[in-house]
């Protein structure tokens, strides 16, 4: 059983592995190979998902377009909320957001 939670959050492969710092991905398929396995979303190895990639990019278009047309604040302070692994991360009290529709004219 391998431990994701800690290992994607571990101060040793991450600089500030706590922070929402998704620019650290942009050349993250040029790794080392003696990094490879730092970040595992999708499981590695021999068993590895074989539709990660699609995966991926679906999850990539689906986020733009929710940042696109969305403002997304959290209602609570980072202090507040009580993260566990269950399989993924989680807020064992809940995620309180507010969303607001961007004003972004006519296309």
């Amino acid at each position: 059983l391998v431990d994701v939670r800690n290992l994607n959050h571990n101060e040793e492969n991450w600089d500030n592995p706590m922070s929402f710092i998704p620019e650290r991905f942009e050349k993250f398929d040029e790794r080392k190979k003696d990094k490879a396995f730092m970040f595992i979303p999708f499981s590695a190895g021999p068993r590895n998902c074989v539709g990660q990639r699609f995966a991926m990019m679906e999850l990539k278009i689906a986020l733009f377009h929710c940042v696109k047309n969305f403002e997304i604040f959290s209602l609570q302070n980072e202090s507040e909320i009580e993260q566990t692994f269950q399989g993924v991360n989680t807020s064992t009290n809940g995620l309180h957001l507010k969303v607001k529709r961007r004003n972004i004219g006519s296309e």
